[in-house]
């Protein structure tokens, strides 16, 4: 029964797929190119259809696909389908959305997919495939891991606008190729590409790394810029970190308490000016009841000696921040980049009425800056001096490449306040 019941069953959908098909087939070529709103019609019809044989043919696969695009990816990648069929889905791709649609080349790449034949019998009349010199921004998906070496990986990858490529990974870059899976997605930023003619005569596409490109590894999965930035030591950084923390128990401290309270004590100060010390002190213990609680039964007679603390910084923040005018100050906050894979929120961010692309971060630090000068290096390998900690300068690096992301053209300045 349980064989009858699947044949029923794929009997059922594959007559429905194929009712479909003849129902796109039925169409009029000549009024689809004389009514544009027939055409988009005939185009969101084809794609449904397209997506729900997808969605269909890999319903039993025990892998997780984050869209479509992959799937079809994954099951064109497998017989009884060819590689004559598969290079034709980004073209497929670009038409059910062109206003210049090829429509015997939809019907042909469905009646391929559908009937499983082995070439297809319309193709495109013309190529929309971009070849650019270089990339700037490329999501991609993994689909063979080829080569490793330290010296040069190589990944076998596709995306909807260039198809299938080779991705190389040179020196610094080949690390990661232990850490990519068949399946991630990767951000390719900055990448440089070329085409090399087979025997042939067909091209095939190679991107590789140059001083300038980042990869960000599934950056659908965002991680917070405080996260990373507790990565990094005053001599070093270990990614390990953000998992060990994971694991260890929250603090309470003094040190966590005073922290709170000078965040609380800079956002009155910068959105409403000189307030009431006594006033703001008592209004940032009373937001972290918990806290203060638990700190006062393990050490009762701490908390002169932190209002004493935050007293002296609270007398900074109102001399630092006498400067800040003429600006809109925005409190706290949050931006996520899926380019970068990161989110995070500022302690403040300025902008100008005068200067709409300018856009300052103030990152506010409830400690000491380091004795001395910690360097740093550029992206071209230059040796930089900084007055700020190793971690603190990684959070705002990161906060600005948020900010970048998110405004065009944006630019502006950093600032780190020790109080």
């Amino acid at each position: 029964m349980g064989n009858e019941k699947n044949i029923d069953e794929n009997y059922f959908n594959n007559n429905y797929f194929l009712g479909k098909l003849l129902e796109l087939e039925n169409w009029s070529s000549g009024k689809l190119v004389e009514k544009k709103e027939l055409a988009k019609d005939f185009q969101k019809s084809a794609k449904k259809l397209f997506n729900e044989f997808i969605n269909y043919s890999t319903k039993d696969e025990k892998q997780f696909f984050s869209g479509n695009y992959p799937r079809a990816v994954f099951l064109l990648s497998k017989p009884p389908y060819t590689q004559n069929i598969k290079e034709y889905l980004n073209e497929f791709l670009f038409n059910i959305k062109s206003e210049k649609s090829d429509f015997e080349f939809i019907l042909s790449f469905l009646a391929c997919l559908l009937l499983k034949n082995k070439t297809l019998e319309n193709k495109p009349k013309h190529t929309h495939a971009r070849k650019p010199k270089s990339i700037i921004t490329l999501k991609t998906l993994v689909l063979e891991k080829m080569e490793y070496g330290e010296e040069k990986s190589i990944l076998r990858c596709s995306s909807s606008e260039l198809g299938d490529f080779k991705l190389i990974l040179y020196k610094d870059f080949s690390i990661n190729y232990k850490l990519v899976r068949v399946g991630y997605w990767l951000n390719l930023i900055d990448f440089s590409l070329k085409h090399i003619n087979e025997e042939n005569n067909a091209k095939e596409i190679i991107l590789y790394n140059n001083k300038d490109s980042l990869l960000i590894l599934n950056p659908d999965y965002l991680i917070d810029v405080t996260d990373i930035s507790e990565c990094f030591s005053s001599s070093s950084y270990n990614v390990n970190l953000y998992f060990l923390k994971k694991f260890g128990k929250m603090s309470s401290g003094p040190a966590l308490i005073i922290g709170n309270i000078i965040n609380h004590l800079f956002d009155e100060i910068v959105v409403h000016g000189d307030l009431d010390f006594d006033v703001l002190y008592e209004e940032a213990l009373g937001q972290r009841p918990i806290s203060v609680f638990s700190l006062s039964l393990t050490e009762p007679g701490v908390f002169a000696e932190i209002k004493e603390k935050a007293k002296v910084q609270f007398e900074n923040l109102v001399i630092s921040c006498e400067d800040i005018d003429d600006c809109q100050i925005s409190v706290e906050p949050s931006f996520a980049s899926p380019k970068y894979g990161l989110q995070g929120r500022l302690d403040a961010l300025l902008e100008y009425e005068d200067d709409g692309h300018r856009k300052d971060i103030i990152e506010l630090k409830s400690g000491r800056p380091p004795s001395v000068n910690i360097v740093a290096y550029d992206s071209k390998g230059n040796p930089v001096r900084t007055g700020v900690w190793p971690n603190h300068l990684a959070q705002t690096t990161a906060y600005n490449m948020l900010l970048d992301s998110t405004f065009a053209g944006r630019t502006g300045y950093s600032q780190i306040l020790y109080s």
